[in-house]
């Protein structure tokens, strides 16, 4: 039951090599250019760096895609933030530039690969980061591998990626590591769909059938394969419904290798540790709530049974890749039981305020807090106030709180409702710039509020009555 905490490469990267969510550090919607800045700093709080510091050999092979800072081959900069040893899949055996469209690709990067575990020895252990560029497109499949599926150049390429796991485990093998190596095969997002025609013609599911793709927010492109192999300590076979997410690995190698991770304010903040479920299924849940993102910045919150989308495009520019169609179904506030409906076929937003008010303001909460890890409950928060559009403030001496709505035009919809979900205020297409909510016989504690315009939440937090 694994996902990519985003349904694009950068984003599941960064959060793979941090421990931490791509939009709390980076920006919140889209990918990392070659010629961007390295968005992953050198301050040690990656996966590689504390690796290295643990005395392992650290390389990593393949598509970078969170910033090289240049245009040219010169791709130095994983060396600075912890890689000892790193080849970027667009340069040749020679050093020079590849076509991207060269069909020796993947097979350059596995001897590479397999290259650098030969000259690995048992003194020392090592960490490799293996980042394929297939299945991505370009669908470019090996002349090798050309015709030996029967679904076209996608069922090729997959048959490519197969054989190169393959030989990376034969090259352990002949080494002698095999045995005291843990492989762990996983993807940074859902499938896309356009590229694999012939693949779905012969009989392929790219994603199963969960709703959407690559880019969307829906579990499609979010849902992604997870295997681990560690022979003689995982059984063959064994397998786990933990709903876990690839910003969990950290938290996992950290607990396997016994290293002492620190505060979730300075490291791997949103990492959970899945290590227990790797060899039987939990009876107790390790996570309580996942945040997944779209290429657009869409944010979706997993809370127990239920998925909660905001449905906020933060993308200045969403069309390239939105679309009508996408924009139709994924811009607005959505809710689904996604263990009763795993295909998000029936949206409950209308039927169920209370849980989306509750939800929303406990992914607001995420947002805010900067970490997830160590939280499991929304329970004694702190006062919020979310939104530059919406203040909140109580009266001096009176039994009065103040809602001031700002910079916004048109009608708004304001509700305030206890931790449980149930409404205790309500205010229908108000287009006063001031409502005043009176907390006269209600019991101290903390209160949700949530402001809407035009069906959009622009504004929510959290108000405290003592």
């Amino acid at each position: 039951n694994a996902y990519a905490p985003a349904s694009l490469c950068s984003p599941s990267r960064y959060a793979l090599l941090t421990g931490r969510y791509y939009w709390r550090d980076v920006r919140e919607w889209g990918i990392i250019q070659a010629t961007d800045t390295c968005v992953i700093p050198p301050n040690g709080k990656n996966m590689a760096a504390r690796l290295k510091n643990e005395g392992y050999n650290t390389a990593g092979i393949g598509k970078w895609h969170l910033g090289y800072n240049t245009n040219t081959t010169e791709y130095r900069i994983p060396n600075d933030i912890g890689f000892d040893y790193w080849h970027d899949y667009r340069v040749g055996p020679d050093g020079k530039r590849l076509n991207t469209q060269d069909t020796r690709i993947m097979e350059y990067l596995n001897n590479e690969t397999n290259q650098w575990i030969d000259k690995q020895s048992n003194d020392k252990p090592f960490f490799l980061y293996f980042a394929p560029i297939a299945i991505h497109t370009p669908i470019i499949p090996g002349v090798e591998y050309q015709g030996k599926s029967n679904g076209g150049a996608y069922g090729d390429y997959i048959m490519e990626l197969d054989g190169a796991v393959g030989n990376i485990i034969d090259a352990l093998d002949r080494n002698g590591f095999i045995e005291n190596t843990i492989i762990i095969f996983t993807s940074d997002n859902g499938g896309v769909l356009g590229a694999a025609q012939e693949a779905r013609a012969a009989g392929l599911k790219v994603n199963g059938n969960y709703r959407g793709t690559k880019l969307s927010i829906f579990e499609g492109g979010f849902r992604v394969p997870f295997i681990i192999k560690w022979l003689n300590n995982i059984p063959p076979g064994t397998t786990s419904s933990e709903k876990v997410s690839l910003v969990d690995i950290y938290a996992s190698i950290w607990e396997l290798l016994n290293i002492e991770m620190q505060s979730p304010t300075v490291e791997a903040g949103d990492s959970y540790s899945f290590y227990p479920a790797w060899f039987d299924d939990m009876n107790k849940p390790i996570r309580n709530n996942m945040i997944l993102t779209s290429y657009e910045g869409i944010t979706a919150m997993h809370s127990e049974e239920w998925k909660y989308i905001d449905g906020i495009v933060r993308e200045p520019t969403p069309y390239d890749f939105f679309g009508e169609s996408r924009q139709e179904a994924e811009a607005h506030e959505q809710l689904y039981d996604i263990v009763n409906d795993p295909y998000e076929t029936n949206d409950l937003v209308t039927d169920n305020s209370d849980k989306v008010i509750e939800l929303s303001n406990l992914l607001q909460y995420f947002r805010e807090l900067g970490y997830t890890r160590n939280h499991s409950t929304h329970a004694n928060l702190p006062l919020l106030s979310v939104n530059s559009n919406v203040k909140v403030y109580p009266n001096p001496c009176s039994e009065y709180f103040t809602i001031e709505i700002i910079d916004l035009d048109g009608e708004c919809d304001i509700v305030i409702s206890d931790l449980s979900g149930r409404k205790i205020f309500e205010v229908n297409k108000t287009i006063a710039k001031k409502v005043q909510f009176n907390h006269s016989g209600l019991e101290k504690g903390f209160y949700i509020y949530q402001v809407k315009n035009k069906n959009r939440k622009v504004g929510s937090g959290k108000i405290m009555i003592e």
